[in-house]
């Protein structure tokens, strides 16, 4: 999945909630994909695989 499908989406249902495009709407729908995408960012993968139990 592209990493800008789901600010996409959102930015469609903050336009489609608001009923027009205009200016305004269009600013602060992006002001809203970025703080939901502040707010709601992936974890990072910290995760590291061991050949065996005693190397470090």
């Amino acid at each position: 999945m592209s990493r800008l499908l789901p600010p996409a989406i959102v930015f469609a249902v903050w336009i489609a909630l608001w009923g027009e495009l205009t200016w305004a709407n269009a600013v602060s729908g992006l002001v809203v994909v970025g703080v939901i995408g502040y707010l709601i960012r992936p974890a990072p993968r910290t995760h590291e695989m061991h050949p065996s139990p005693w190397s470090a």
